[in-house]
């Protein structure tokens, strides 16, 4: 395949016009030159463009022939931008996530915020310094290969943990009962109207924004990436020192609950697939069809790859304005230093 196309570009030259290209120095701009065959050469903003006695351009050399390897390089694809997730797959058994480097492990938990309405700036202080405190003792430190805790926060529209919620505060005993059965119905329609994407209707007397309805979550992620020669058990060692922090934190009201394999697919989808093209107006639609197949599922697939499981549409980078766009929405990391007052 490679020979024809080389033929393709590069034809032998006795297929190839033998006449020299006229030289263009000294000739004005406007200046009508004949070629061979009747053709004229016009010099027009010190370019030249060849045409035919009826008018029509006639193609011209485009300079130094392709080589083998422009050609090969052409057939080669990029690095997969899945290449740079570190999560391979979730250990049920143990609660965490095994890493790249398939040693290291790490874990996700969801984070229940601590109310702060009608609280005052010195209670707000002090459950500050307490959690700052907290995060700087449950963790071991080590020169190399640190413990680290990462952060995430944002507004979710996604109705499902919601639903999931209101069915569990439902009575078992009446949980399959018709009447029950319709009231929620109602209720997950009424979820998923104000959830959709501009909201239930566009307020244009109080707060002129969409009426819809959303949730902050926040998430906590704590991993170790460990040496070539890790002493004592991963899986372990991540345990401990979440069962600490957990503990820690729960003194100052924040409760922790570990993500299983489902909860963080689900979220990690809703990052990578933020306006679907299969279902823009019902994103929750597409994620439900695409949800993480279940431990036992996954068990039984040997080239499972939990990463390569989480992206159905590739990304773009912009390099110039330093964007990530997924599904054309524009991300960007922005690290900081330091950060005293927010």
């Amino acid at each position: 395949m490679f020979d024809t196309i080389k033929r393709f570009f590069n034809p032998s030259p006795t297929n190839l016009n033998e006449s020299q290209a006229p030289t263009w120095e000294g000739v004005k701009d406007g200046t009508r030159v004949e070629g061979q065959d009747g053709a004229a050469l016009l010099h027009a903003d010190g370019a030249a463009a060849l045409k035919a006695p009826e008018g029509n351009p006639i193609a011209q050399s485009r300079g130094k022939p392709l080589t083998w390897a422009e050609i090969k390089r052409s057939y080669q694809r990029g690095p997969s931008f899945t290449r740079f997730l570190p999560w391979v797959e979730y250990l049920p058994d143990s609660g965490c996530f095994l890493l790249e480097d398939g040693v290291s492990v790490g874990i996700a938990a969801e984070v229940t915020p601590i109310p702060t309405e009608g609280r005052s700036q010195d209670t707000l202080a002090g459950l500050r310094d307490q959690i700052e405190a907290t995060l700087q003792d449950a963790l071991p430190e080590y020169d190399s290969h640190p413990w680290v805790v990462q952060l995430y926060c944002r507004d979710e529209v996604d109705p499902a943990a919601e639903m999931a919620r209101v069915v569990q505060h439902a009575d078992p005993a009446l949980l399959d009962t018709a009447f029950t059965q319709a009231w929620l119905r109602s209720m997950e329609q009424h979820l998923q109207a104000i959830a959709k994407p501009g909201g239930l209707f566009q307020d244009d007397v109080v707060t002129r924004t969409d009426w819809r309805g959303q949730t902050r979550r926040v998430r906590l992620v704590l991993y170790r990436w460990l040496g070539p020669n890790p002493k004592g058990v991963p899986e372990e060692a991540a345990n401990q020192v979440y069962d600490r922090l957990a503990a820690g934190l729960e003194g100052t009201g924040l409760q922790l609950k570990k993500m299983n394999g489902a909860a963080f697919h689900r979220w990690m989808l809703t990052w990578f697939n933020p306006r679907p093209a299969a279902d823009p107006d019902t994103p929750h639609a597409f994620y439900d069809r695409v949800a993480y197949p279940g431990d036992d599922a996954v068990a039984g697939l040997p080239d499972y790859d939990f990463a390569e499981d989480l992206l159905y549409r590739s990304p773009r980078a912009d390099v110039d304005s330093g964007l990530w766009y997924f599904d054309g929405l524009p991300h960007r990391a922005i690290p900081v230093e330091a950060m005293r007052r927010a």
